[in-house]
Parts: C-alpha cells; sequence; structure tokens
C-alpha cells in the first residue's frame, strides 16, 4: 500500500485507496474539515513541535499579547564601509532580536524548496537544513495517517507543481529537496506526480466519452496555477503524463494576496493612516504601512525608534486614538490574530453576502461591515490577473474556451464567488465540475498511488 500525499503551501491532506476509492484520511482533529490541515509549523524553546491547528493554537497563546524583549547582538556577518581618507573599514553586522521569544512560527515553507540561496535556519541553537524542517511536518502526518488506518505505511506517491516557481528554476533542486524530506520522515519509497494531473484523475476515471482537455484551476493561499491537462477514461492507467500537460501558467496570487489587500483598503484607517501632525500635516511614513500588509512583517517594527515616535507624534495628532491602536498592534503581537479575522471574513463572503470584521483587543476597536460588492471592488484588479493568466495558458495550449471540456477547481480561494462566475462566464457553467476543492489532489494521489501511475 501507498499514500498520496499532497504537501500544500497553505494546506495538506493524505489519502489511501482502499475498498475501490481513495479515502483521504482525518489527521488534524478538531478541525471544522480535520482531514484537511493548515501547513504550518511551531517549535517552542523547548524543543515541542506542533504542526498544523496545534501550531497556530499554540502561537496565539505564546505571543499574543506578549511584549517583545530586544537586545542587540553581534553577528558573524560583516559589511565594509569607506570613509574617505579614513579608508576601508570592515565592521560586523548588529541586529535587535527578541531574546523573550516563546518558539518559531514556521509557514508556506514548500515555497523555499526550489530557492538554491536559503539552506534552512537556526532553530533554538540547532541548524535545521530546510528538507529537515520540513521532515518534521511530513514526520507527523504520516504517524497520524498510520494510527488511523492501523500500521505503517512506508511508501508514498507526492504531489508536486508541473513548476516549483513561475520560471521553472530549481525544479530539479526542489524535487530532490521533496524527496529527502520524504526520506527523513519515514517513507523509503518515493514516487511523484504531477499536481494537476492528480487533480485530474477522479474526473478522468468517470470520463465515458472520448479523449477531452480540461482546465486544472489551482488557486490555493499562495499562487495560482493553471494547467490544460488531456484526459481519457484509459488514459489514467499511464504512468508518466507529461506529454498529457498542454500548458502551464501561474501567478504569484493567493488567499493570502487578497487579505492583504482587505487589511489595506478596510483596515488600514483604524491604525492611523488618515492621521496628520504638524503644520504640514504629515502622514505616518509609507514603510509602517508595507510592514502592515503582512502580519509575518509586523513584528519588525519592534523597536525602540519606532515607539518612541508614535509616542512623540500621538501626542500631537488629530488621531491619537488610531495611533495608539497601531502601538498596541505592534507591541503586543497582535498581527497573527488580526489576520486570521480578516481570513474568516473573507470566508464567510463565499456563502454569505455580508459579515463584519470585529477585532476589540486593549486599545484596537474594530467593527468594519464587510459586504461581498466591496470584497469584489477591493479585488477587481487581480480577477482581471487570473483571467489574463487563462488566457495566456488557452493560447499556449493552442486551444479555444468551447474546447475545454471542464474545469477542476482546487485550492480554497477558487470557492471564492466573484472567481467561480468569472469561469462560468468563459467557460459556461456546465464546464465547471464542483470537486472538493481542499482534497481533490489528495483524493488523486491516492489513485496515483494504488494504480502505479507516478513520473519515472
Amino acid at each position: 500500500m501507498r499514500y498520496g500525499l499532497d504537501f500544500g503551501t497553505s494546506n495538506s491532506a493524505i489519502s489511501i485507496f482502499t475498498e475501490g476509492q481513495a479515502r483521504v484520511i482525518p489527521v488534524d482533529p478538531g478541525q471544522g474539515r480535520p482531514e484537511i490541515m493548515s501547513t504550518l509549523i511551531y517549535i517552542r524553546r523547548d524543543g515541542e513541535i506542533a504542526i498544523g491547528r496545534a501550531a497556530s493554537e499554540n502561537y496565539f497563546r505564546d505571543n499574543v499579547g506578549r511584549e517583545a524583549v530586544k537586545q542587540r547582538v553581534t553577528t558573524d556577518q560583516t559589511y565594509k564601509s569607506t570613509f574617505g581618507e579614513l579608508g576601508e573599514f570592515t565592521e560586523q553586522v548588529v541586529v535587535e532580536v527578541d531574546i523573550s521569544q516563546p518558539g518559531r512560527f514556521f509557514q508556506s515553507i514548500k515555497s523555499f524548496l526550489s530557492e538554491d540561496g536559503y539552506g534552512g535556519t537556526d532553530v533554538w541553537g540547532k541548524f535545521l537544513t530546510l528538507e529537515e524542517l520540513v521532515s518534521l511536518y511530513l514526520r507527523e502526518i504520516k504517524q497520524r495517517a498510520d494510527a488511523h488506518i492501523g500500521q505503517s505505511i512506508d511508501s508514498v506517491v507526492l504531489g508536486r507543481p508541473v513548476y516549483f516557481s513561475p520560471e521553472g528554476k530549481g525544479d530539479d533542486l526542489a524535487e530532490e529537496r521533496l524527496r529527502r524530506a520524504a526520506q527523513l520522515a519515514g517513507f523509503n519509497e518515493v514516487h511523484f506526480q504531477y499536481e494537476p494531473v492528480a487533480a485530474a484523475l477522479h474526473y478522468e476515471q468517470e470520463l465515458a466519452g472520448p479523449e477531452e482537455y480540461v482546465l486544472v484551476f489551482d488557486f490555493g493561499g499562495g499562487t495560482l496555477d493553471t494547467t490544460i491537462v488531456r484526459v481519457g477514461k484509459d488514459r489514467w492507467k499511464q504512468s508518466d503524463r507529461r506529454d498529457d500537460i498542454l500548458a502551464t501558467n501561474g501567478r504569484v496570487i493567493g488567499g493570502n494576496t487578497l487579505d492583504e489587500e482587505i487589511m489595506e483598503q478596510k483596515l488600514f484607517k483604524y491604525f492611523g493612516e488618515d492621521a496628520r501632525w504638524s503644520e504640514q500635516q504629515l502622514q505616518l511614513p509609507h514603510y509602517i504601512f508595507a510592514m502592515l500588509k503582512r502580519w509575518y512583517t509586523i513584528p519588525n517594527l519592534q523597536q525602540k525608534q519606532i515607539y518612541t515616535f508614535l509616542d512623540d507624534i500621538g501626542r500631537v495628532s488629530n488621531g491619537r486614538k488610531q495611533i495608539k491602536a497601531l502601538e498596541t498592534l505592534i507591541r503586543k503581537n497582535y498581527g497573527y490574530s488580526l489576520f486570521q479575522e480578516i481570513e474568516r471574513a473573507k470566508v464567510a463572503l463565499s456563502k454569505d453576502w455580508d459579515t463584519r470584521i470585529t477585532f476589540i483587543h486593549e486599545t484596537i476597536g474594530i467593527s468594519e461591515y464587510f459586504g461581498r460588492p466591496s470584497f469584489e471592488k477591493i479585488i477587481a484588479g487581480h480577477l482581471r490577473r487570473i483571467e489574463t493568466c487563462i488566457d495566456e495558458t488557452l493560447a499556449t495550449a493552442g486551444l479555444e474556451t468551447g474546447q475545454v471540456g471542464a474545469v477542476l477547481r482546487t485550492g480554497g480561494s477558487s470557492y471564492i464567488p466573484a472567481v467561480q462566475k468569472m469561469l462560468e462566464r468563459k467557460f459556461g457553467p456546465a464546464a465547471l465540475r464542483f470537486q472538493d476543492a481542499f482534497s481533490n489532489v489528495a483524493s488523486g494521489l491516492g489513485i496515483a498511488a494504488a494504480h502505479g501511475t507516478w513520473n519515472h
């Protein structure tokens, strides 16, 4: 027996083929969808490792409301400076670190696999290679799956994108790193299948007619990938399906991108976007808001000089309340929990017409009406980029929209109503196949594992 394992940028899932069908295994109990596990790792100072839901909960418990304790540390890195006639000097790099940080939080680690310049990171005095870091996650998901089915499985078919990066650079490196990580996790036999092929396998087995072309529309948390795949009722038996991939394309647009847009368009005003001070009616520096667009860059603002600056202008600004809220957001590590609320509201708009973004903590008081029309206006530019990506994919494949027999959606962001409406307008409502966008790749990989249809 072999597992099919979809190691995703935002979410992962693992399946096994039994009783004539692929079953996605519940590996993250307590979730609304226990068979879908967030691709998150949290490592505490004492070495305790948590993944999935537990990783985000532990990070939240340890960090939200905690004020960082910064200390200047001299690193091994150096830089050279030239001072006129005095000549050139070599100095060591000094950085500020949070010496009270209770744990390291990792997300989107899949996106680093193709980067030759990133080999790993120091975790509490021990250097972990990227392969070792990924293996921590894969080992735990394997052990949970083994416990669920009651036996240890050491063979796996892993999903992989057609290209790990937009230019295809580092593909061999990325696959080898993922293979090594799986081996470190306890898989002795490791195979790969393309994720868009896996997404098409269920549909392909049920196909009664002749060969046709499908668009696999993979819109997840980090990226958009569009692929044209040739399918047929007997083609699922073939192992190497590379020639069946007619075209692939992508954009660095995902659910995280949309969350950033919501933060900027709807919530910046709560953190001093409109605040002015002095006779010149000065505004807060642009770099502060650049850091606010992503929860994981907000801690970069935890600097003494920034606190002093905010305190000084807060006394003379017409937006004292908002600047105080900004300082609280930065000091008390509320960024992650705020973006969790943004994501919740975004997901709610996939089924509801409107909702509220509500976040009340200390000096932060947000209760913002958020309707679907407003959301669609915010993401309109990204929708145009998505449609352009599809058009480019079709052109590369030499196809018109009418030649696409089905559109197979995968990735949570493909549930967004505006995205569905765009796909229906281009391909017709009948072309959209409503497979489970979160688990269909894992399920297809389980089918590939059972029938030996993987890349050689």
